[in-house]
């Protein structure tokens, strides 16, 4: 289903993108690779951090596991049990650290993708940065 706000923004984009640029087709070139390797450089990032954030959470249940199996083999055993719960919150709390340190390095990195390509579109177009 799709909504009024959206059909305007894909008759945007089309016009932007079938309207002629100074300078024909060729002109849009330099924005557009740009544009496509900082897509290319974003998705490798995010894949990254993706991966790394799953990883983290197979050993947060692996080691909630572990610290079931402690609890369930003595559950009178109170030392044990919360040596065994201060672990797994410990760990926990690591890993939700390193989420967070690299949420944002990831989106820092990505900023200074979609930075890198802004100005090689903007270079391209003024034709500035060519000797």
């Amino acid at each position: 289903m799709t909504t009024e706000p959206t059909e305007q923004m894909t008759r945007f984009f089309a016009q932007l993108w079938t309207a002629p640029a100074a300078g024909g087709p060729a002109a849009m070139m330099p924005m557009t690779k740009a544009m496509l390797e900082s897509q290319d450089q974003i998705l490798s990032e995010t894949e990254r951090f993706v991966l790394h954030w799953f990883e983290r959470r197979h050993e947060a249940a692996r080691s909630a596991a572990e610290a079931a199996a402690t609890l369930a083999r003595d559950p009178t055993d109170y030392a044990a049990a919360s040596q065994a719960i201060g672990g797994w919150y410990a760990h926990s709390a690591e890993r939700l650290t390193k989420d967070a340190q690299e949420c944002a390095d990831v989106m820092a990195r990505c900023g200074a993708h979609l930075a890198a390509a802004n100005g090689a579109a903007a270079e391209s177009k003024t034709g500035s940065g060519k000797a």
